[in-house]
């Protein structure tokens, strides 16, 4: 795992993520200030004063607009996080290697949720027992998402990389870097 993780760090795009794990280190202060505020103000706010509903206390106001500048910098903490996750994963897909981990992963967890579905229907006056697989579909759509991410990285068109295939390229590779295949 680790070396995935490394893979990615060395595609990211350092000066973006920099800029943005400045944003969060602001954000993260603000975010302590303005619970502290609110902890405050909650303080000032008597039982009593929660119990009407139908004033609104200076003190209730106060902590009324601290809630709602928590609120606002917390939205603005999840985009900074979101922006970091989106770095990460505009990284990843530099990577073919990491590509097709991902991939892989994603088609075991489907077919972990394969599920046989007994439904009754009826065929000429006889009730008749069908079956079908729930969540093939999305294994198929993985298996074909995976084959496109290898035509990617191979040039050899969709379902049609094999064993032979791929020893072609390694020894046009092994050749070329041999000096006997000039492009």
């Amino acid at each position: 795992m680790q070396t995935m993780i490394r893979r990615v760090l060395d595609k990211i795009d350092e000066d973006a993520l920099q800029v943005e794990l400045r944003y969060l280190r602001e954000k993260d202060a603000e975010l302590d200030a303005i619970r502290e505020d609110v902890q405050a103000a909650r303080q000032h706010v008597s039982f009593w004063d929660r119990v009407n509903v139908f004033t609104s206390t200076e003190n209730e106001q106060v902590l009324k607009q601290h809630k709602r500048e928590l609120k606002e910098v917390r939205k603005h903490h999840s985009a900074i996080i979101h922006n970091i996750k989106s770095l990460i994963r505009e990284a990843m897909d530099l990577d073919g290697y990491v590509r097709m981990k991902v991939s892989l992963g994603e088609i075991a967890n489907d077919v972990e949720r394969l599920r046989v579905v007994k439904r009754r229907g009826t065929a000429t006056e006889a009730r008749v027992n069908q079956f079908e697989i729930s969540g093939l579909s999305e294994v198929h759509r993985g298996i074909d998402h995976l084959d496109r991410i290898l035509a990617e990285e191979s040039g050899i068109a969709p379902g049609k990389l094999d064993e032979n295939a791929v020893v072609g390229l390694v020894y046009d590779e092994v050749l070329r870097a041999a000096g006997f295949i000039n492009d």
